[in-house]
């Protein structure tokens, strides 16, 4: 390939000669959603002590109690998410697992993305062999970590690309953000990531 995909364009089109369907990773998608809504049944009655008080946080955002959602402890961005598909009337432990199992395909497309430089067959393999552990972390446990697990490969991927320009600078700030929103420690963790990457990198042209 000729130089990595922009930073926030969606899938292309194509790589190569390749249509949309053609794509390997619309059809790795297509098998995540196969074997994770194969496997939703069976789970969807699964609950934990944290995923109770992301629903009940969920609840009151999806009752318009935003006063009484507000919380301290608890990171808002699965409830967020989550009441909005209970909008939508969705049961809430279904709508969780599914705020869950889209967080993981969005995983894989950063998975993908991030191995823009690999050949396509290396990108296909590994994105692919991601899919029985995803699908397990979003089924398995309610918990935030598959959501910023997902922000942080697409963070690692718009690291990777290096660019500068505003557009992309936008796109890195959002991505930090969502992290912190997803789980608190994922602001602190990017600043400074950020930071150490960016000295290496004017390092690394010094001894040049």
């Amino acid at each position: 390939m000729n130089g990595r995909e922009s930073v926030t364009g969606d899938v292309p089109a194509k790589i190569g000669q390749w249509s949309l369907v053609r794509h390997p990773l619309t059809w790795i998608l297509l098998a995540y959603t196969a074997l994770g809504l194969g496997l939703l049944a069976p789970y969807q009655f699964q609950i934990n002590p944290d995923g109770i008080a992301y629903l009940d946080i969920a609840e009151k955002y999806a009752r318009g109690d935003v006063w009484g959602a507000v919380n301290a402890y608890w990171s808002p961005l699965i409830s967020w998410l989550t009441a909005g598909l209970r909008l939508l009337g969705l049961p809430p432990q279904v709508a969780i697992k599914l705020v869950l199992l889209t967080g993981g395909a969005v995983a894989l497309g950063g998975v993908w993305r991030l191995l823009g430089d690999c050949p396509v067959w290396m990108r296909a393999v590994a994105t692919a062999g991601a899919i029985p552990l995803t699908v397990y972390h979003a089924l398995h446990v309610i918990t935030p970590d598959l959501l910023v697990a997902t922000v942080l490969v697409w963070y690692a991927a718009w690291l990777v690309e290096g660019r500068l320009d505003v557009r992309a600078s936008v796109w890195g700030g959002f991505l930090v953000v969502l992290g912190y929103f997803a789980k608190a420690f994922a602001l602190p963790f990017c600043l400074v990531h950020l930071c150490g990457w960016r000295l290496l990198e004017e390092r690394q042209v010094g001894w040049r």
